[in-house]
């Protein structure tokens, strides 16, 4: 949010769209069109795509020196499944199994901080791996003839397509379908991403497990949440915990004696996780100490006592992502009385001492039954306030939960689908955004999440979401009138007025561009790849007192580092290219001159403050974001 508060115009509008790619590898030959009778496994020739996925072969030529080797047995595997279209089902499943061998080693060297300067290429090649081969089996296990790699569904299958041998219409469906993810791979559009839940509707019509395998890939690698929040819970109690100490007048008549004196309780406030797979659940802890010191007084004697009890007060409180409900509270007491001293009305002193010891010996006898009492009076004092207080903090959030809810609603920002669960250490939340045209996230790389903290990932096709509900497809605006827009939707979104501050780090705007005329498709879009937040508008510029622009496609890369203080934002290398030839190269060339001008008026270099101080009673509580990864369609920023 602090990144969006310090971004002025087109900044402010950061959102793109990176889902996945996938590749197969299936069956053909003469079989195909032949009776079941004599079907056999025949090669996937003209349904896999031809040749290996740019993205791959790049992030191969990356690799340093001493992976070379690595890199060129990559290659060849590679090959193997994408450049031999003659090859028959059982080569292409061991060319599967060969590169499924190599993600499982990229992922193991993720883990490993020696490869730190390679992170970005093994991230990219594993992730990428995995969802093209993924796709690959299960559009190979969708199309291949029945054999005994599923007798189970032979008879259903026969009943539902009449034969055994694969549909020449499914085949080119689930060839369709595989170009069309590539193609989204490569462009991110909107015509791709349409384009792939078309093919993939075809491809449910027409499979005889009504694409079950192929649906299943897709969901974990393509349909996914594009929202992930993980945070520990040493983190969430850096966040909610509270310390109390009160401190006040005893007044009782316990066990015949009247009692005064004086008690300090002192209370810890945490959050205990509780697992959960459906909701988020936890229990609100309160660990206190009373320490009282008093004196009782009878006809006989007086009794002084120090009291030491120790109490554990647990109220469970459950969050399904719309409501908290809350359990009554129970508590646990450890009452500890001491005798310290006592007197009595022997004034004889030869007799005092004795007279002491009886009533000292007397208070020890009925001392399990004072602490029974003290037990009982710490109980009835602590739970009603203890339930109290933690009823009205919780139950008063879901007012606020339910504004924001609508809030979604209103901007058609709200998930259709969410996830809210615990472990014993970590709440984990994820939901999506995906229209019925649009995809959604992948499986994020663990590279992306620390164990402690939290951390925030951020999809691109989230972000694509958002872009699309600011409506700019075909408006024309200006820097301000874009500025304000984001801020009226935030403001919306979180109840309270948000307002860009100016950033005097800026450069002064010497360009001559003045309007921005945003293109019909895909006007905004966000990829976060290779380290950077790469952010590609599509747009004509109107310049004051000269020709206007027509469109082009501006790339801008910003890159993030977290130093000591600051999170520095610079802008890498802008590209900028007609979106249509108009014009001449020099034309063309004096065009991107006076885009790149307004560019870097608009994109200087930024430090923002990484520290953030949180106010809560009285408390002033510290966190930082202390890393910021852009891998592979996934921005994460983490916090400590």
């Amino acid at each position: 949010m602090s990144n969006l508060r310090r971004q002025n115009g087109i900044v402010n509008l950061q959102y793109s769209f990176c889902c996945a790619i996938f590749a197969v590898a299936i069956f053909s030959g003469n079989a195909v069109l032949n009776a079941a009778d004599d079907a056999t496994p025949a090669a996937a020739s003209g349904v896999l795509p031809q040749g290996v996925p740019v993205e791959l072969t790049g992030a191969i030529a990356t690799l340093p020196d001493n992976w070379k080797d690595w890199g060129t047995a990559l290659s060849s595997e590679l090959s193997a499944l994408y450049e031999k279209p003659d090859a028959d089902m059982a080569s292409q499943r061991q060319a599967i199994a060969a590169l499924r061998k190599r993600t499982v080693a990229a992922r193991k060297y993720l883990a490993d901080p020696r490869y730190l300067p390679i992170l970005n290429v093994l991230v990219a090649l594993s992730s990428g791996l995995d969802r093209r081969l993924d796709v690959a089996e299960a559009a190979l296990d969708t199309i291949e003839p029945m054999s005994e790699l599923r007798p189970a569904r032979t008879s259903a299958v026969r009943n539902r397509a009449g034969r055994e041998t694969p549909d020449p219409q499914l085949r080119q469906s689930v060839k369709d379908l595989l170009a069309a993810l590539e193609d989204y791979e490569s462009a991110r559009t909107t015509a791709s991403s349409a384009a792939v839940r078309k093919s993939f509707e075809a491809v449910r019509k027409q499979a005889p497990d009504d694409a079950d395998r192929i649906g299943t890939a897709l969901r974990h690698n393509y349909f996914n949440y594009n929202l992930r929040v993980v945070a520990t819970e040493a983190y969430l109690n850096k966040l909610a915990d509270q310390s109390r100490n009160e401190a006040g007048p005893v007044r009782d008549f316990i066990l015949g004696a009247d009692v005064y004196g004086n008690q300090t309780t002192h209370t810890d406030i945490s959050l205990k996780l509780i697992p959960s797979s459906a909701t988020a659940q936890f229990d609100v802890v309160g660990n206190g100490a009373v320490a009282s010191s008093t004196s009782g007084y009878t006809d006989q004697a007086t009794i002084e006592t120090l009291g030491n009890h120790f109490f554990t007060a647990r109220k469970r409180v459950t969050f399904d992502g719309e409501r908290f409900s809350l359990q009554p509270a129970n508590i646990g007491v450890n009452a500890n009385n001491t005798t310290t001293g006592a007197e009595t009305n022997v004034n004889l002193p030869i007799l005092r001492g004795i007279a002491r010891g009886i009533a000292m010996g007397r208070a020890e006898e009925l001392r399990p039954e004072a602490e029974a009492i003290a037990a009982s009076r710490v109980r009835d004092k602590v739970l009603p306030e203890f339930n109290r207080r933690v009823d009205s903090q919780f139950l008063g959030y879901n007012s606020q939960v339910a504004a924001r809810l609508e809030a979604l609603h209103e901007l058609n920002m709200y998930p259709d689908a969410k996830s809210w669960s615990t472990t014993g250490t970590e709440l984990k939340v994820a939901a999506r955004l995906m229209g019925p045209q649009a995809l959604g996230g992948s499986d994020p790389s663990a590279a992306m999440s620390l164990e402690r903290g939290a951390t925030v990932l951020v999809h691109d096709s989230l972000m694509d979401n958002y872009a699309d509900t600011l409506d700019l497809a075909g408006k024309s605006m200006t820097a301000d009138e874009i500025t304000s827009k984001v801020e009226q939707q935030l403001s919306k979104l979180l109840g309270r007025e948000i307002k860009f501050a100016n950033d005097k780090s800026a450069g002064a705007d010497e360009s001559t561009i003045r309007t921005i005329v945003f293109d019909t498709s895909d006007p905004l879009r966000l990829r976060a790849d290779d380290g950077a937040l790469v952010l590609t508008i599509r747009a004509g510029f109107k310049q004051e007192g000269k020709e206007d622009i027509p469109t082009q496609v501006v790339t801008v890369p910003l890159n993030f580092t977290v130093d000591m203080k600051n999170i520095v934002i610079e802008h890498g290398d802008i590209s900028i290219e007609a979106a249509a030839e108009s014009g001449g190269a020099a034309q063309q060339l004096a065009r991107a001159g006076v885009i790149r001008k307004k560019l870097d008026a608009t994109f200087p270099r930024r430090e923002i403050d990484r520290v953030h101080r949180i106010q809560r009673d009285n408390v002033n509580v510290v966190t930082a974001v202390t890393r910021i990864r852009a891998l592979d369609g996934w921005l994460s920023i983490t916090y400590e």
